[in-house]
């Protein structure tokens, strides 16, 4: 699943619309983020020492929905999961260069455990979300 760094629609200044963001970009701007302790926030934090990067964290939240209405008044930008990002036509993406990363999930299962009809046909479904 694609990670996007994303701002309101209407706090977007027109000079940023076709390009991609840099590292020392990214410097200038305000984040809100989610808490350290979710999973996505974990992507982020590990991108970012990558990148050699320290985001400017004005706020820190346990709720996506708090993210998002605090990035709708256009003062700060977030890093959501695309899904998320999609719901949402008032937001805006911002390209990054080098790319945020991707979340990926796996699906485990005993080699010689029971499995049901219903963890067979789980499987064959997620098989067929894979890229």
């Amino acid at each position: 699943e694609k990670l996007c760094l994303v701002t309101a629609g209407s706090a977007l200044d027109p000079g940023l619309q076709n390009q991609a963001l840099t590292v020392a970009d990214l410097q200038t701007l305000c984040f809100a983020l989610l808490a350290p302790a979710f999973a996505t926030r974990i992507s982020v934090d590990a991108w970012c020492r990558k990148q050699r990067f320290t985001p400017n964290i004005a706020l820190e939240a346990n709720s996506i929905a708090i993210l998002l209405k605090v990035i709708k008044q256009g003062r700060m930008v977030t890093i959501l999961p695309d899904a998320i990002v999609r719901e949402q036509p008032d937001l805006y993406e911002l390209r990054t260069r080098p790319v945020l990363p991707r979340r990926t999930a796996a699906l485990l299962r005993r080699k010689n455990g029971y499995r049901s009809v219903a963890a067979d046909a789980f499987a064959t479904l997620v098989k067929g979300l894979q890229d």
